[in-house]
């Protein structure tokens, strides 16, 4: 009972941490008289401080000394979630960049396709196999990001409202595709990091301690402007990087033992179309039509995709229910009783 309402639950955590993070792009905008790097200093300097808060009130209701605690969770990670912390620090910041340099819905959209090339990228990694309706889906939303990579860099910027448009757009889209190379690869190490302790429950939040670190390391050697924060940026800081960052953070690490990728990935679609609506809707961005358009192919694809992955799972469980009868001598154990062979998959399929 215990596993189904997690697993019910998770299906709602899920949909809280879109609605959540649909607040992201816009707290990165209502900070556009700061620098990319004054944003992610303080964004990562007040989640890391929430963490170990957080980490320091477990440790005191456990009766653990703090630091021992909060040193054994870093370090229960391994060599496999420090790589995966290095991977997160970089999505946020290809993440940030890329949304004071674009239209928001650009962003979204080329973020969107993470299931598909994490789908390919565990093919070559954990030897997960990828159907062919993967490898089409992929090609017809690479098309798509490549179509909205032309459009970019061959029309003039600074004709659209969005905050993002003023910048260098095809830059902007880079550090999309950058950062959707940077989150695959940091699924990818997740997933190797629990294949290899299948037995053993790791937790991974303390990843996001070891990458608000390695962010305001990065950010203060490139160049953080202290004295350009106005004391509101100081409040919608540090409503982005305590609240909305962990939050979302956390839900995705938790549901993720209970909703299959597959599900998942079906589920965070709502984010491509929700983040883009709450910032035109505050007026900070009107989508263009080209993307628009070709958000529309992506979407509808990456659906139908996870429509066929969902439906092809539900079917091959049902396969693996087997029958057995009294008159199978084999089916028998050493207590006479029953015994129901389940046959195991060798690889996963994505």
């Amino acid at each position: 009972m215990a596993l189904i309402y997690n697993a019910a639950s998770s299906y709602v955590a899920v949909l809280v941490a879109i609605l959540i993070l649909g607040f992201n792009a816009l707290l990165i905008y209502v900070n556009d008289n700061l620098n990319c790097w004054t944003i992610i200093f303080w964004r990562q300097l007040f989640q890391f401080t929430v963490l170990l808060l957080y980490f320091s009130f477990e440790s005191s209701h456990q009766n653990n000394h703090v630091v021992t605690h909060i040193y054994g969770k870093i370090t229960n990670v391994g060599i496999l979630g420090a790589f995966a912390a290095l991977f997160d620090a970089l999505v946020w910041i290809f993440v940030t960049i890329a949304y004071l340099n674009t239209y928001t819905i650009n962003v979204s959209l080329i973020f969107g396709i993470s299931p598909i090339t994490d789908a390919i990228l565990s093919y070559f990694v954990l030897g997960y196999t990828v159907h062919l309706r993967t490898y089409i889906a992929a090609t017809v939303c690479m098309i798509c990001v490549g179509v909205i990579y032309y459009i970019d860099s061959t029309t003039d910027s600074g004709n659209n409202d969005d905050i993002g448009s003023q910048g260098i757009r095809w830059y902007g889209n880079l550090m999309a595709i950058l950062s959707l190379l940077c989150d695959t690869i940091q699924i990818v190490l997740y997933r190797l990091a629990y294949s290899m302790n299948p037995n053993e429950e790791i937790d991974m939040i303390p990843i996001l301690i070891i990458s608000s670190f390695l962010q305001c390391i990065i950010s203060l050697s490139c160049g953080v402007e202290f004295a350009a924060v106005m004391p509101y940026n100081y409040g919608y800081l540090l409503l982005s990087g305590a609240v909305i960052l962990p939050l979302f953070s956390c839900i995705l690490i938790w549901v993720s033992k209970y909703i299959p990728p597959v599900e998942l990935a079906v589920l965070c679609l709502f984010e491509m179309i929700y983040q883009p609506f709450v910032v035109w809707a505050f007026g900070f961005s009107t989508p263009p039509v080209a993307s628009l358009i070709v958000g529309s192919i992506i979407f509808i694809t990456l659906l139908i995709h996870g429509y066929f992955e969902i439906y092809s799972e539900e079917n091959k469980d049902n396969v693996t229910h087997t029958y057995t009868t009294v008159s199978d001598a084999d089916d028998l154990d050493d207590s006479g009783s029953l015994a129901v062979h389940t046959p195991t998959r060798r690889n996963r399929e994505i």
